[in-house]
């Protein structure tokens, strides 16, 4: 009997091994037919976008020194190549406004604050044209803007206007950029209420680009389409710490930008009773809350 149970086992082993060999032929063929499909690869670490205070051996940079650090490091990161760049923070950003109001139709233009503003209808491959606003820097710095208008049809129709990616919140040396505001159809137009802008260095316009655009009071409709080359965006955190004074008027779209225009946005919170500078070095840098 114990010969029997042996045999018995061996045919089971036997048995089990020729399966195996027989799935493993077919997954073989399997591969030489279809080719070989390769595992995708294991993710990696999470990428780190951001340079803490503690990457810059700085334990609070709230000081002058911590400040410089900051600069010099985010001047090598953007590669900019700029002079004097604190002596350029403590200086005033020339601000320009206008709010007379104009009503825009293609073929219209305004030309106000630096900037030449007009009207096109546009297409950019969903199924209705688009009321497209074109924006042309005609100075040679760097300009921060904010342009306000509304499409004179409901908001809730812009919805299904295609987004078109471009800088929200600054404009470069002589760039034109084309924005679109609503979906069009004939006779549509839009209804143009201000533009603001502020002259800025170049370090400055790349904070500003970092900030998330309703964080400076820049409507949803044409903050949902911002983009800027260095990629990297503040948090949504920011909406809290400028949204109710941007609607209770105790600050305003130029406090932000002054502010942020000097401070990173990644080591500096807005600080509630900032105003912009009106005249050099008007605060030591940084300028924190207590």
């Amino acid at each position: 009997m114990g010969d029997d149970s042996t045999t018995g086992s061996d045919k089971w082993v036997y048995l089990a091994i020729t399966v195996g060999m027989l799935v493993a032929s077919g997954i073989i063929a399997k591969y030489r037919f279809y080719g070989v499909q390769e595992l995708p690869p294991k993710p990696g670490a999470p990428s780190v976008d951001t340079i803490t205070a503690e990457d810059l051996h700085v334990s609070n940079v709230g000081n002058s020194e911590a400040f410089l650090k900051i600069l010099a490091n985010d001047l090598d990161e953007f590669g900019i190549m700029q002079s004097n760049t604190r002596n350029r923070l403590k200086k005033v950003f020339e601000y320009q406004s206008w709010d007379e109001g104009k009503v825009l139709k293609p073929g219209k233009r305004l030309e106000a604050a630096g900037l030449k503003i007009s009207m096109k209808k546009g297409r950019h491959g969903g199924r209705y044209s688009s009321m497209d606003l074109i924006i042309e820097n005609t100075t040679k710095h760097f300009l921060a803007y904010r342009i306000m208008g509304q499409p004179n049809r409901a908001k809730a129709v812009c919805g299904k206007k295609e987004p078109l990616a471009h800088n929200a919140m600054v404009i470069r040396p002589r760039q034109k950029i084309r924005r679109v505001e609503c979906v069009y159809k004939s006779g549509w137009q839009l209804n143009l209420e201000s533009v603001e802008t502020l002259k800025v260095p170049e370090l400055s316009a790349v904070y500003i680009s970092q900030l998330p655009p309703l964080s400076a009071g820049v409507e949803p409709r044409i903050a949902q389409d911002h983009f800027h080359t260095h990629k990297k965006m503040c948090g949504g955190e920011l909406l809290k710490q400028t949204t109710p004074h941007l609607r209770a008027k105790r600050t305003t779209w130029r406090d932000v930008i002054d502010y942020f225009g000097r401070h990173n946005c990644f080591h500096y919170e807005f600080v509630e009773n900032y105003k912009a500078f009106e005249k050099y070095g008007q605060y030591e840098l940084p300028v924190v809350g207590s």
